[in-house]
């Protein structure tokens, strides 16, 4: 462990600087993103407010590029990612994750009046797929084959989908649109006494 970042595992192994880690077995991480002024306006999916907490079967980090593998998982408060391996390239600013691939965005809102703080919370969008690439300065989210989009009573089908996450003022991101490509169904399911709908197209915007 440093000041920035702490990393547990069965076996860990050091090259001849920190640069340089390789971490085996019941691997979890903790990781305090620092942001430079430049930085401000990135639409960070892990923003630098709060810690980032990593789980895997196996890490390997070199210079500013950390690699998880094996039941992958990285969250930070209501935002989660979840895939067979994830690397975090902090150089280009970019994400990937590969097989299984799950993502929660929740945001939460500041509301007038006299509300709980779970009323503050928006429903999470859930997004599956067999792969994703993320930048953080873009805030382009590209998901590809067998894409779910999930969101309280809606569920969006397709083989590619585009999102754009945008920075609020909490430092939190929201999806704030998405474009699903090929083979798109899109199901709204209805309450009580009304009938469920659904729509096909080769391509939807949400």
């Amino acid at each position: 462990w440093d000041e920035s970042a702490s990393v547990n595992a069965d076996i860990i192994l050091l090259g001849n600087n920190t640069e340089h880690i390789e971490a085996h077995g019941n691997v979890s991480s903790t990781h305090h993103k620092t942001t430079g002024k430049s930085e401000a306006h990135f639409h960070q999916l892990f923003n630098s407010n709060s810690p980032v907490f990593a789980t895997a079967e196996s890490l390997l980090k070199k210079n500013d590029s950390m690699h998880y593998q094996g039941k992958a998982r990285l969250w930070q408060k209501n935002n989660r990612i979840e895939a067979h391996s994830i690397t975090v390239d902090q150089a280009s600013k970019k994400l990937t994750a590969q097989g299984g691939v799950k993502t929660t965005i929740r945001t939460q809102r500041s509301t007038s009046g006299e509300k709980t703080a779970a009323q503050h919370v928006q429903d999470p969008v859930r997004v599956y797929a067999d792969s994703l690439d993320y930048n953080e300065i873009t805030g382009k989210a590209i998901y590809r084959n067998r894409v779910k989009l999930t969101q309280k009573k809606l569920i969006v089908l397709s083989n590619e989908m585009e999102g754009f996450l945008e920075k609020q003022a909490s430092g939190e991101v929201e999806l704030q649109v998405a474009f699903a490509r090929g083979s798109v169904t899109i199901s709204k399911i209805a309450g009580s006494g009304q009938e469920d709908r659904k729509g096909f197209g080769t391509a939807a915007e949400y």
